[in-house]
């Protein structure tokens, strides 16, 4: 069952993320380390170019945190309330 989780930009003081996953702690995992690769070409994946990366490569990613928000699939409501920054849906 998927999860559904925030990434917060603890600069700005603002969740810029909001995302669902079966496994959160590894999908951030995976947010950081192509925020980190986006320019040395290590990111070849067609996700690697979501907003989010560049937003994380810009700020730093230890400047970001994550948060599980709830254990059910509740992405969509959450997009449509918090209006993050980031948060442009894929297909």
């Amino acid at each position: 069952m998927k999860k559904t989780y925030v990434v917060y930009n603890t600069i700005l003081d603002k969740i810029v993320y909001v995302g669902s996953s079966k496994n959160p702690e590894k999908r951030f995992y995976a947010h950081k380390w192509r925020a980190n690769n986006i320019e040395n070409g290590k990111s070849y994946s067609k996700y690697a170019m979501k907003p989010l990366h560049h937003h994380m490569n810009e700020f730093g990613v230890d400047n970001f945190s994550f948060e599980v928000v709830s254990d059910e699939n509740i992405e969509v409501e959450l997009q449509e309330t918090l209006k993050p920054i980031c948060c442009i849906k894929y297909g």
